[in-house]
């Protein structure tokens, strides 16, 4: 997917089959569109409004000035997941502070965690990482080990 400003977009020069046309989108779509994709993103789109509108009800105050429709029901779609997030991230955080041998990588400070992502990189002393994520696994706890192609 491409995304850009206009004007910045027509100075770009696209590598394209003659019968495209010259302006854009279309100089940028070679052959048959990825149609699997266009539906794909509609879903995500979909899912994401009902997600503002089941879960991020309480967040309209604070965007609707500024937003309506579907970007106000996105703007409260993830204010909802980034306050879930949240506490997922401040439990998990309290249960690897109180577990003794565990190494947290990345911020851990909670006074800190508005400027966190919700993943986690951590070590238990004396045990290697695929046995903890064998462990935690056995526990329904989903987590893999690995250098994810970081070598």
């Amino acid at each position: 997917m491409l995304y850009g400003r206009h004007q910045v977009l027509d100075e770009l020069t696209a590598y394209r089959m003659r019968p495209a046309p010259q302006d854009q989108p279309g100089k940028f779509e070679t052959g048959t569109g990825n149609f699997e994709r266009y539906a794909g993103v509609l879903g995500a789109l979909e899912y994401l409004e009902w997600v503002g509108d089941t879960f991020g009800e309480h967040y309209a105050e604070k965007y609707e000035e500024r937003f309506s429709g579907c970007k106000l029901r996105l703007k409260q779609a993830f204010a909802a997941i980034r306050a879930y997030e949240y506490e997922l991230n401040r439990a998990l955080l309290e249960v690897l502070e109180e577990t003794p041998g565990v190494t947290v990588y990345g911020l851990s400070d909670m006074r800190r965690l508005e400027e966190r992502v919700p993943t986690f990189a951590f070590s238990l002393q004396g045990r290697h990482p695929r046995w903890v994520a064998r462990m935690l696994d056995m526990s329904d706890i989903y987590v893999w080990d690995g250098h994810y192609c970081a070598v």
